[in-house]
């Protein structure tokens, strides 16, 4: 394992955050904020995920799309779906997880995740940026 991955995972750990971000250029951004949100409020504000290592408490295929789209180049998740995996992989990004789960769940844990229904039948990585972009409101909106 690489010493970024290493990092943000020693970082998810033992920080009460959901996700954390280390570009190539040395910045480490961590996030408390839930499901997708992280990663969309980066991509929204221009923060380079190019090549950047991500740790993140729950991948799904949602959050997977959104970190193809930002070009991350690899991602590691404490739990991950299956889904999530196999489009990591396709789209070239070195991907792992503590728990791989057949889909990410609903907070009950009564349905699959509204995330994940939603960008069931997409394919483009582009798709759920668009889609997620408008859906989920920005910082400081009601």
């Amino acid at each position: 394992m690489d010493k970024k991955l290493q990092t943000v995972i020693e970082t998810l750990r033992e920080n009460n955050c959901t996700c954390v971000v280390a570009t190539p250029r040395g910045k480490t951004v961590a996030s408390s904020l839930e499901g997708v949100m992280p990663i969309l409020q980066l991509l929204r504000d221009g923060d380079s995920l190019r090549n950047a290592t991500v740790a993140d408490k729950v991948v799904g295929r949602a959050a997977a799309m959104l970190l193809a789209h930002g070009g991350v180049h690899s991602v590691y998740g404490r739990v991950m779906s299956e889904g999530a995996l196999a489009f990591l992989r396709e789209n070239s990004i070195a991907a792992r997880c503590e728990t791989l789960v057949p889909v990410i769940l609903n907070a009950d844990g009564t349905d699959v995740c509204p995330l994940e229904k939603r960008v069931a039948k997409l394919r483009l990585p582009i798709q759920a940026f668009l889609l997620f972009d408008a859906l989920m409101p920005r910082r400081g909106s009601d």
